[in-house]
């Protein structure tokens, strides 16, 4: 049975949920909690968030089992948390971008084909902007630690190959939880000291750096025409429960 927030004058709609500024334990949290309501209570249609970290963190893939010991170093000296993503993939520095997560109930079967379908609104979106992206072509892999040091077709790059979002998922009996992290303006200096190796180049100038989550919203259409959407925050209720739960998620808390 539908629930009345996914009801709106008749229309069935999708769940927007503002964006929050948090730290990274608490930020996965909320995603997997996200996820297990949407399983527990059989929400049809999917919610979408995007959101900012509280301070530079590293989110390191749920598979991602060797975390290399100077990090620890780096992260406990420089006052950031090292946390770990339900998704899968590798590490993303976070804090010189914006993070978006979909719960997607019953979700186009297949990695390959779900990343296609799930990323349609971004695409055309940052077309709309100027820029371009297309699916990555390289082999996804968890041997180089540095998430955006590789482009799957899990990803998006620009025409010059230069890496802009990198994504991951979470599988649960049809149920798709989807990280995807958009690259703005990556800091050079953590960058270099956790990956020995330079940033992504920033993005463009008329990439807006405010408001991009608004902008991205209004082109969710391009990849579930038939839906609508309203806005509804996370309540004290949701945050409290994953509160109870972020621990988990935190590997090295400063």
């Amino acid at each position: 049975m539908m629930t009345n927030e996914y009801k709106s004058k008749g229309i069935i709609t999708g769940r927007i949920i503002p964006p929050i500024k948090a730290k990274g334990h608490l930020q996965m949290a909320i995603d997997l909690l996200l996820l297990e309501e949407s399983i527990i209570r059989r929400i049809p249609y999917p919610t979408i968030r995007f959101y900012y970290w509280d301070g530079f963190c590293i989110s390191v893939g749920k598979n991602q089992t060797e975390i290399p010991k100077r990090w620890h170093e780096i992260a406990l000296k420089k006052k950031i948390n090292i946390v770990r993503r339900p998704t899968g993939g590798s590490a993303v520095l976070h804090g010189g971008g914006i993070t978006y997560s979909i719960v997607w109930p019953n979700a186009p079967i297949g990695r390959k084909r779900a990343y296609l379908e799930s990323c349609q609104w971004i695409i055309k979106a940052f077309a709309e902007l100027g820029q371009d992206l297309y699916f990555g072509k390289e082999v996804a892999t968890l041997q180089n630690q540095n998430c955006f040091a590789t482009s799957s077709n899990a990803d998006l790059v620009d025409i010059h190959g230069n890496k802009r979002i990198g994504s991951a998922q979470l599988w649960r009996g049809g149920n798709l939880l989807q990280h995807g992290e958009i690259l703005i303006d990556p800091n050079p200096h953590l960058w270099i000291e956790f990956f020995n190796e330079n940033p992504p180049k920033k993005a463009p100038d008329f990439i807006p750096r405010e408001g991009l989550d608004r902008l991205l919203c209004d082109f969710l259409q391009y990849t579930w025409p038939n839906l609508s959407w309203s806005s509804k925050k996370i309540d004290e209720k949701e945050i409290t429960s994953a509160k109870k739960e972020s621990n988990k998620y935190l590997i090295v808390d400063h």
